[in-house]
């Protein structure tokens, strides 16, 4: 009898909690999607390798906080548009690595990432590590230039605006884009001369080869110069250290002489890492990532940053890590902030005043392999500088 008590009791008090949870109106839940807050100047992107695919992490320099992601295809790569929105080269296949192979840039919303088209173009895209020169747009923003290497070299000229490929312009024996122009942009080529490319909204293209005037043999240019569309100018620095000051639009070579960021007693330094120069245009001052080590160890990064006058060539100051930087970048604006990257031990970003070579913050777990910075180009800033 007391089991057949205690299985009713039981029995009651499981009905009396199933009406009450009955009678209970369930609030449905509201789904929203969260918004980046707008770009700055202070806005950078770091973008990392993760298995066969790429993570982009959008952040805030001046709080050091990871604002939002961004994802990519593997060796994707970002730029920022015009307006803000996100542009992401990407190639994809049917079975994972292999079948039919689709390259297309990957439109995103700047404020809630949400794809907003996709313009696919010819399966040639570059496939190495991501480089921030095989992907730029042209001066304002007008046109999308993509590097292509099958292995013959090509450029692909993409309208954002209509949504379409313009044309696709055979490049042979020159590669890298180096824009200057709203439809123009250089290239660099094998030979240590330099190749100048125009053309109109109808895909006419026009052309001029430069002569030589850098020995790739002893002492090539480093692929990751930096284009400053606004000066037709192209900074870049050798692996001996010499910096080259080029002249993108001509009718010259060279904008000045080529100097070394190299001074007596300093003749074991060397530029280093992934991404080892940058440039900000209010401040004219050139940044280049050093390291004290052997010649042709570049790609192991380095431990020092030294910034310079472009005009004067002194050195302002030399910026000291711990860990092995691999990337820098720098923000456009009038007081900049200068941005490494390291993947040595830890993921980190620093983030430092420019002007001083002095810490502000860092950012830390961006990632399982980040190498690559994307700093806001001018015309994504329109009115928010």
């Amino acid at each position: 009898m007391k089991r057949l008590a205690s299985a009713r009791a039981v029995t009651a008090m499981i009905a009396a909690l199933a009406s009450s949870a009955a009678s209970a109106e369930l609030s449905p839940e509201t789904l929203s999607i969260a918004q980046f807050p707008p770009l700055t100047a202070h806005s950078i992107i770091v973008s990392s390798y993760e298995s066969l695919s790429m993570r982009s992490y959008v952040i805030d320099g001046d709080a050091g906080e990871v604002r939002g992601l961004l994802p990519g295809s593997y060796n994707s790569m970002i730029r920022v548009g015009p307006g803000g929105d996100f542009y992401s080269a990407d190639t994809y296949y049917a079975k994972l690595w292999r079948g039919k192979r689709t390259d297309q840039i990957t439109v995103m919303d700047g404020k809630t990432a949400a794809i907003t088209k996709e313009i696919e173009i010819p399966p040639n895209r570059f496939q190495s590590y991501t480089l921030n020169t095989t992907v730029d747009f042209t001066e304002g923003g007008r046109y999308l230039l993509q590097y292509n290497m099958t292995p013959a070299g090509s450029v692909t000229v993409v309208d954002p605006q209509a949504g379409k490929v313009l044309t696709e312009i055979p490049t042979a024996g020159c590669g890298l884009v180096f824009p200057y122009a709203p439809s123009a942009f250089a290239m660099l080529c094998a030979d240590g001369g330099m190749l100048r490319i125009g053309f109109d909204d109808q895909g006419k293209v026009e052309r001029k080869q430069v002569a030589p005037f850098f020995d790739p043999e002893n002492d090539p240019l480093m692929q990751n110069g930096v284009a400053v569309p606004e000066k037709d100018l192209g900074i870049f620095v050798s692996y001996e250290g010499m910096i080259h000051e080029l002249d993108l639009a001509g009718p010259k070579t060279y904008a000045s002489k080529p100097w070394s960021v190299r001074g007596k007693g300093e003749e074991g330094w060397w530029p280093s890492g992934w991404e080892p120069i940058a440039y900000n245009a209010r401040l004219d001052t050139i940044y280049v990532l050093m390291s004290e080590t052997q010649k042709w160890d570049h790609p192991t990064g380095g431990h020092e940053v030294w910034a310079f006058n472009r005009k004067t060539h002194e050195r302002l100051y030399r910026m000291k890590f711990e860990e092995l930087i691999t990337s820098i970048a720098v923000s456009p604006d009038d007081a900049p902030q200068l941005y490494a990257l390291t993947n040595e031990n830890d993921t980190i970003l620093y983030v430092a005043d420019a002007k001083q070579g002095k810490m502000l913050r860092q950012v830390e777990e961006l990632g399982s392999y980040p190498f690559v910075l994307v700093s806001m180009p001018g015309y994504a800033l329109a009115g928010k500088q």
